[in-house]
């Protein structure tokens, strides 16, 4: 049975994660979540999982929050302290912006496979990630669509050269509206996604490709000319 580790246990990718291991019990144990504003998510996933230690990137709830067995942890500190708990098999990271670096650099470090879905990190420091990783012996595991499939089919055929790889965009609400002006209302009504407003409005002016690419540049070990991004409706 593998132990994982879950940052940002509350957001869509959190979420998700939790939702395979649900469906593998034998297979898979939460030993570690991390939340930061929602604590109500976060009380009702720590009373199915019972995870050993639960740590608080924002706010700490005054009262009611209850983990009985589990360690609070609190703050970076707190993290970091997850980071290096101890008996883990697999870390998924979820914890978006500039605050997921030291915690991936942490995990790297202690030679642990690290499921990646905070961009930011890489784009950051990809070759200071992708360079501890490689020199631990350990695989980081990109989780963002276009890149696990490119991972998924590149793990598969290791011997095959790569010519190009594809990132696709659906475009967004600038591609469907086929205007030049687009206010900020539209810009955020994104066709499928609910993302908050910043990544909302990367995603509408292209500029989450454009790191999306940087992050390929580093996990694939290719250089920009081989690395495309094709607008796509399709893919919505």
């Amino acid at each position: 049975m593998k132990k994982v580790v879950i940052f940002g246990a509350t957001g869509s990718i959190g979420n998700s994660t939790l939702s395979v291991i649900r469906r593998f019990p034998r297979r898979f144990r939460v030993v570690g979540l991390s939340g930061h504003y929602r604590h109500d998510l976060l009380q009702e996933q720590v009373r199915e999982f019972r995870p050993e230690a639960v740590a608080f990137s924002g706010p700490v709830p005054k009262s009611g929050f209850q983990a009985p067995g589990a360690r609070i942890l609190t703050g970076a500190e707190g993290l970091d302290r997850l980071a290096g708990w101890p008996g883990v098999d697999l870390f998924v990271l979820a914890i978006p912006g500039s605050d997921s670096l030291p915690i991936a650099l942490r995990i790297l470090e202690s030679g642990r496979p690290l499921a990646l879905a905070s961009k930011e990190a890489m784009v950051m420091a990809g070759e200071l990630l992708t360079g501890t990783a490689r020199r631990r012996g350990v695989r980081i595991i990109p989780l963002d669509s276009e890149h696990n499939a490119i991972f998924q089919v590149l793990a598969s055929n290791p011997d095959r050269p790569v010519r190009r790889i594809f990132l696709t965009a659906s475009g967004g609400p600038f591609f469907r509206s086929r205007r030049r002006k687009v206010s900020v209302s539209e810009a955020l009504a994104h066709p499928v996604w609910k993302m908050g407003r910043k990544v909302s409005i990367d995603s509408a002016t292209m500029v989450n490709k454009a790191l999306e690419v940087i992050e390929a540049h580093y996990l694939f070990n290719l250089p920009p000319q081989k690395i495309e991004v094709l607008i796509h409706p399709e893919v919505t």
